[in-house]
Parts: structure tokens; C-alpha cells; sequence
């Protein structure tokens, strides 16, 4: 397979070509072992120009002044006002679809709830009457014993012919926790739901899976209403969330670390392809 050139840019073109900086979080400023190398030189640059920046994230687990302190300990210079999650965008999901006091069964752990109450969704536990299901991490709950629940409080659901909302905060199937490394991501927890939901009910479809973080839009358009601007520009190293993400919603993108990626022209359909590439 042939490889693919794509140009380089740097950071002070990048500061010079666009107004609006968007960030990857995993991968472009942390990793497991604290601070990418060239992630301070980054943040500075852009503090230095005074160059607006969102870090754009699909972690619905944490909320932003928890992530903006650890970022802070690792010498980062990131406020609370900086940082857009996914759960963020689940206020501007609510309000689109008209869900405001949506009795909602919460899958993940406490400041997930946070985030769906902060919405104006109201929790209720697996047992309760509910109208929408929220999977917004794979961690901080008993699994076995929370999903088996959950997948029965459904199954009651479609019993009475009610529809049901299914809202996948973070839609990452698989997620990088170190170099050459994987995970398992709550996009998991959807798959084995909609796959139960086939299995015992095959002709039932009064239900939506609604998927809110990168590649979708719902992040970026917060950004979009903050800055009143399409000039942006993501920077992320995950082709399939950041660089499809930025693509689908018509900014620019450029891939962090590419010698990290496998880029072969066969392999990639055009919403997959970085403008630009960078080294930090």
C-alpha cells in the first residue's frame, strides 16, 4: 500500500492560520505517564499569542474543574473554562431534543450523574420508571450486576411498548491507555444493550441511540456558539474520533505524532484524512 504525504505545520503557522485552537486531551497533552513531550511548549505557545483553545474531550467520567486541577499538577496552564466534554454537551443535547426533566437511568459513576443532572435530567435508579437510558462510562459502577439490571428495566420498557432514549455520552468502542495498548470503551455497553435488545426482541425498534462525543458534532458546536467562528482547527491523534470529527463538521485537522498512525491510502476515506500533521 502507498503511503500518504501530507504537509507538516507548525505551531506558529498554526497560530498565524486560525482563530480558534481545538485539543485532544489523550494523546496530544497526557498520557499514562503524565505529560506528552511538546504538550507545555503547546499550551504556552497559545497562551503566550492569546489564542483562544478548547480542550475537546469524550470523558464524561470527570468533570472539567477535576480535569483543569490534574492538568494544572502536571504544569499546564488549563482553566475549568477551557475544557469541553462530552458531558458538557449533554445540556445542548438536552435542550435540541427537548428532554429537560427526562427520567434518566445513568450508567457510570458519580460525576456522570453530575453531568446529566446539571442537563436538567432527573436520575433514577435501574428500577425506577425511566425514559432515557445515559451510558457515560464503563467504570465506577458494579458491572455485571448494574448492566444485567439495566438490560432488564429495558426489556420491561419494550414489554409496554414505550420508546426509549438511548444517549451514548462517550462513543469510543476501544480507547488508547498506553502506546500500542487498548481498552475497552462504554461504546462496549451500547453494543451488548442493543445486541440483547435484537436477541430477545428482533422486530422492536422504538428506540434511538443517540451518540454525542467526537466524531460527532455536539462538541464542536459548543465550541462554534462560544467563539461565533469556523476558523478553527483540532489537533488530535485518533483518526477515527478528532481528525473524523473535525472533518465531518468542516474545520481543519491536523494529526499529533503521525509516526504513532499507519497511514495508507487504501485504507482511508477522505473524512479520515488530516489537512496537516505535526510533530510536538
Amino acid at each position: 500500500m502507498n503511503s500518504i504525504n501530507i504537509a507538516p505545520i507548525t505551531i506558529k503557522k498554526i497560530l498565524n492560520k486560525y482563530s480558534v485552537v481545538l485539543l485532544d486531551s489523550y494523546g496530544v497533552l497526557i498520557r499514562e505517564f503524565g505529560l506528552v513531550n511538546g504538550a507545555k511548549t503547546l499550551v504556552n505557545s497559545l497562551l503566550e499569542a492569546k489564542k483562544p483553545f478548547y480542550v475537546l474531550t469524550n470523558d464524561a467520567s470527570v468533570l472539567p474543574n477535576k480535569t483543569a486541577l490534574k492538568y494544572q499538577k502536571l504544569g499546564l496552564n488549563i482553566n475549568t473554562n477551557n475544557i469541553i466534554t462530552s458531558g458538557c454537551a449533554l445540556k445542548l443535547f438536552f435542550k435540541e431534543k427537548s428532554l429537560l426533566n427526562s427520567k434518566c437511568i445513568i450508567i457510570g459513576n458519580n460525576d456522570t450523574i453530575k453531568y446529566v443532572e446539571n442537563a436538567g435530567g432527573i436520575y433514577v435508579s435501574p428500577q425506577d420508571d425511566f425514559d432515557t437510558l445515559i451510558i457515560g462510562d464503563q467504570s465506577g459502577f458494579q458491572f455485571t450486576k448494574t448492566i444485567n439490571s439495566v438490560i432488564n428495566s429495558v426489556f420491561n420498557k419494550i414489554n409496554k411498548d414505550e420508546f426509549i432514549n438511548i444517549i451514548l455520552l462517550n462513543p469510543d468502542v476501544i480507547f488508547p491507555i498506553k502506546l500500542n495498548t487498548w481498552a475497552y470503551g462504554p461504546a462496549t455497553i451500547a453494543i451488548i444493550i442493543e445486541e440483547a435488545i435484537k436477541y430477545n426482541f428482533p422486530t422492536w425498534t422504538n428506540y434511538k441511540l443517540f451518540r454525542i462525543g467526537k466524531p460527532y458534532k455536539y462538541l464542536f458546536e459548543i465550541v462554534y456558539k462560544l467563539t461565533l467562528t469556523n476558523n478553527m482547527v483540532m489537533l488530535g491523534d485518533q483518526i477515527m474520533t478528532d481528525i473524523k470529527g473535525a472533518n465531518q463538521f468542516g474545520i481543519d485537522s491536523v494529526l499529533i505524532n503521525p509516526q504513532n498512525q499507519i497511514l495508507k491510502s487504501q485504507e482511508l476515506d477522505s473524512d479520515l484524512m488530516p489537512n496537516f500533521t505535526m510533530n510536538l
